[in-house]
């Protein structure tokens, strides 16, 4: 249950309670509270902040889930790869399902990649120098390769994907 506050409402102080669900534009100007878990509700958000920002994206190669993936243009179309470290293919997102050559990928720019296994929490991950699309705990090494930190494992499970700078290893 969220805090109650005291507002002036017709001249007189009144008890109000914050608002932790939004029913959309009823409740402008309400004050906003968390809900039973400590967080504000994504329905008090705006729609793109909150959860995971996607594109649907031609797929220029067989992809699986939970692959890390580079986006590129291919003449003129917008296409996406596995992220290789190994050849410059920086990861800009991941995805959740395979897709087939040709078919529509939905590609996520941010957020959690929950398709790996056996992670250890808190761990920074980096993109594979050993399997294209793969994320590793492993600090890359080796000249010409990319070292670029995919986010942390927040369980077993789950990486929390964003896009961070890269370095070329000398």
């Amino acid at each position: 249950m969220a805090e109650k506050f005291i507002s002036l409402v017709g001249g007189m102080h009144t008890e109000k309670q914050a608002t932790t669900v939004s029913a959309g534009a009823a409740d402008a100007g309400k004050v906003v509270g968390l809900d039973s878990g400590g967080l504000i509700d994504p329905s008090l958000l705006p729609s793109n902040v909150g959860s995971d920002a996607s594109r649907s994206i031609l797929a220029f190669e067989d992809l699986v889930s939970g692959n890390y993936v580079n986006i590129f243009e291919d003449t003129g179309v917008t296409k996406v790869r596995k992220a290789d470290a190994t050849n410059g293919r920086l990861a800009l997102g991941f995805v959740k399902s395979g897709a087939t050559a040709g078919a529509v990928a939905t590609v996520f720019t941010y957020g959690v990649n929950n398709q790996h296994v056996g992670l250890l929490s808190g761990v920074p991950m980096f993109l594979s120098i050993t399997t294209p699309g793969a994320g590793t705990s492993v600090v890359p090494t080796g000249t010409g390769n990319l070292s670029q930190m995919l986010g942390y494992s927040l369980s077993q499970t789950e990486v929390l994907f964003e896009f961070n700078p890269f370095v070329t290893l000398a």
